[in-house]
């Protein structure tokens, strides 16, 4: 594993913290309103694999799991003085993992494309799971801070397929 940042706190890094949380964040309430309308439109009683929780488990693990996802963009962004090119690679891939993440709620949603929205994650899939990859080059915190969502997107794929299957 490679060695520890060099620094961890300061104003910046709290800066560049709150940044990252705030992305993530606007990504998380623009997903929110986007499925809002969606689910109370076709979703609530639309058929559903049997696997499906209930509606209000959503808001909460999505809730943390965008968390973990800035604080992981955060703990690569802490070594990018001993691992700039690394770094720069991790972090692009977060932001385009992130700009899928958002463009799949609306897809699925509010649009109902349920194939096109299944492409969309097996593609935030595959570049989460690059992501991943790119941190662990750099940080085992970055990494375990992304397992967890990619465990949870890959459940919200099977859930996807179920439901096109079943529409």
């Amino acid at each position: 594993m490679p060695p520890r940042a060099s620094w961890t706190s300061g104003p910046r890094s709290v800066v560049v913290l709150v940044g990252f949380l705030l992305a993530s964040y606007l990504v998380a309430a623009v997903a929110g309103i986007s499925a809002r309308a969606g689910v109370a439109a076709w979703y609530n009683t639309a058929p559903k694999p049997f696997f499906t929780p209930p509606n209000w488990m959503f808001p909460p693990i999505w809730t943390v799991m965008y968390g973990l996802i800035a604080l992981a963009a955060w703990q690569l962004w802490l070594h990018r003085d001993t691992h700039p090119l690394e770094v720069s690679r991790g972090l692009w891939q977060w932001w385009t993992q992130l700009m899928f993440n958002l463009a799949w709620t609306p897809i699925f949603f509010a649009i109902k494309w349920l194939w096109p929205a299944l492409i969309l994650i097996v593609v935030l899939d595959v570049m989460v799971w690059v992501t991943l990859c790119s941190a662990a080059k750099v940080s085992r915190a970055a990494t375990w801070l992304l397992v967890p969502y990619f465990g949870w997107l890959l459940y919200a794929t099977a859930l996807n397929l179920g439901v096109a299957l079943l529409n």
